[in-house]
């Protein structure tokens, strides 16, 4: 879980908290980062094994004592836990999680408004979350997945003869495969869907540059590497893609 993984390594010594404190830990990301208004033990549980994390046996018994002893860190309502504020604030200042970059915000968001498919909100919601939690990695992966869903998209109501044709013609088509359906796309490399493309002149030749570009950053990210994402690399990438492809094809 590359959401989790992330936000713990936000946390100085980690590692070294004991079960109480990586239980409030995880209770600020299930309501913070996970958006979750309240959890129960079993999410605590759930969050210490996928953590690779022996869980404590007695996860309620933590729960209930913070909420009891005072000052109380946890709240305990008849629809679960949650965090108490001063433990959010707490939390928030040491991970550092800061305002979102406006400008980014709003290019992401400016989609929110907008009458999107199922599979188009989806990516929305989860590059606005990751972005507003610094998950800049995620952000701009899920960034590149709705821009080049919007393409699928484009290319499939308005451009599907011109790119079946390239498609078809390929020597490594030796099926003749041809897409008959959003889904087809999927099997069809990314790259190679490009070069379809541009062979079919789609897209322009600045919009193909921009896209092989963002492609080559975006699995340059998606793969485990000692790289590093700052917000304004992050905030450059989303912006660019929305300006000059997300916001013309949508």
């Amino acid at each position: 879980m590359e959401i989790l993984d992330q936000y713990i390594l936000k946390i100085p010594d980690f590692g070294e908290a004991n079960l109480t404190e990586k239980a409030i830990y995880f209770g600020y990301f299930l309501n913070r980062i996970l958006e979750k208004p309240f959890f129960e033990s079993t999410d605590i549980v759930d969050l210490f094994e996928k953590s690779h994390l022996k869980p404590p046996s007695n996860v309620r018994d933590i729960l209930s004592k913070q909420s009891k002893k005072p000052p109380a860190r946890i709240i305990n309502t008849k629809n679960g836990y949650k965090l108490e504020r001063k433990e959010i604030e707490r939390i928030l200042k040491l991970t550092s999680e800061k305002p979102i970059s406006g400008k980014t915000k709003s290019a992401i968001k400016s989609h929110l408004k907008k009458n999107l498919d199922l599979i188009s909100q989806g990516f929305v919601d989860e590059a606005v979350h990751c972005y507003e939690h610094h998950l800049f990695r995620s952000a701009l992966l899920m960034t590149w997945q709705f821009a080049i869903y919007i393409l699928y998209v484009y290319v499939f109501n308005k451009k599907l003869v011109e790119f079946n044709t390239q498609y078809k013609s390929d020597a490594g088509n030796k099926k003749g495969s041809v897409v008959n359906s959003i889904d087809d796309f999927s099997e069809i490399r990314e790259a190679k869907f490009l070069e379809y493309c541009k062979a079919a002149r789609i897209f322009n030749v600045n919009e193909i540059k921009i896209l092989k570009h963002s492609l080559d950053t975006r699995n340059i990210f998606a793969h485990p590497s000692s790289i590093k994402l700052s917000e304004e690399k992050c905030s450059v990438y989303i912006i660019d893609l929305f300006d000059n492809i997300i916001n013309r094809y949508a």
